[in-house]
């Protein structure tokens, strides 16, 4: 697929933010309703469990917990900052099955998450991943579903034995080695009490080159063994590596979007944060100017950031 107008902003590492960056607030909001008549349910604990990835380490974990109200609703508000982590449901009342839990990834484009539980009776899926232009080890690939992921077998085959029948985000994540590939696919709706079945068509892995470079901070070093990650803003696709021993990094197959650009040193699992946000923003297509900016972000990101394709001042922030 023919990628055209790439722009990364700030992949430099910075030691400050631009004045023009306004702060932002970060919160994970949702609601819980039985998925067969939309009713809100009441009452029921949720957990927020996440790893803020703050400017010096970013191996914290932190537990939030609130309940839902008369209709269903519920808000994390107000955290620290740019976050991963799961919401999580551990105990609903008969007749629905339980746990539940769904994926949070907040970052300076994407501040806001919304989680839809859609609670119901149990369900079992099985499906199918094949490859449409080629062939490779499907064993690399897992399935989310819910609180469950599975392996997908040698032949692509997976199998879920239990999930809630209405509850529809479905992940498949490609890993190799320290590479990693992660984005939403459809889920057809589901029958409770029978084994559903689907098929997963995917294309080949690490199959059209994105964008590559040379990771360095702020002095200009090569950073080897460095992690580097993209979260799309609209998309929600979410890919990273590490960078090998000169500092490279290739990443594949991302569609039109812009990306939040993470990037962590040291040793993995303990990695040192070493941006600031907005650390850095790639932008792929979607520009009526045509100088690679989408113009839903133009207006937030001309500028005074760091290193960009585009000379135009802080002054554009206004």
């Amino acid at each position: 697929m023919k990628r055209t107008r790439i722009l990364i902003v700030a992949l430099y590492l910075l030691s400050s933010v631009s004045p023009c960056v306004v702060a932002q607030t970060y919160r994970v909001s949702g609601y819980v309703i039985d998925g067969a008549t939309s009713a809100g349910i009441t009452n029921i604990e949720v957990q927020l469990y996440y790893s803020p990835l703050n400017a010096t380490t970013n191996d914290q974990n932190t537990l939030t917990i609130t309940n839902t109200d008369s209709n269903g609703d519920f808000v994390f508000d107000a955290l620290p900052g740019e976050a991963e982590g799961h919401v999580r449901i551990l105990q609903l009342p008969a007749g629905y099955v339980s746990p539940m839990k769904e994926t949070i990834r907040l970052s300076f484009l994407t501040p806001t998450n919304q989680i839809i539980f859609r609670a119901g009776p149990a369900a079992a899926l099985s499906g199918t991943i094949t490859i449409t232009n080629g062939t490779t080890d499907l064993t690399k690939f897992t399935v989310e579903v819910n609180a469950t992921e599975v392996d997908a077998a040698a032949n692509g085959t997976f199998l879920i034995p239990e999930l809630p029948a209405y509850q529809q985000t479905m992940r498949l994540i490609y890993q190799d080695g320290f590479y990693f590939d992660e984005r939403v696919v459809p889920l057809p709706s589901l029958t409770a009490g029978v084994t559903n079945n689907t098929s997963i068509s995917w294309h080949k892995p690490k199959n059209n080159l994105t964008t590559t470079g040379v990771l360095r901070d702020a002095q200009g070093n090569i950073l080897a063994s460095a992690l580097i990650q993209l979260l799309g803003a609209t998309t929600g696709v979410f890919v990273g590596m590490k960078t090998d021993t000169n500092g490279n990094y290739a990443i594949y197959d991302l569609p039109n979007d812009c990306y939040t650009v993470r990037a962590f040193a040291g040793r993995y699992g303990i990695e040192q944060r070493l941006l600031i946000v907005p650390e850095g923003i790639l932008c792929l297509g979607g520009d009526s100017v045509g100088d690679g900016i989408p113009d839903t972000w133009r207006r937030q990101f001309f500028g005074g950031t760091g290193t960009t394709t585009n000379s135009q001042s802080c002054a554009a922030c206004d």
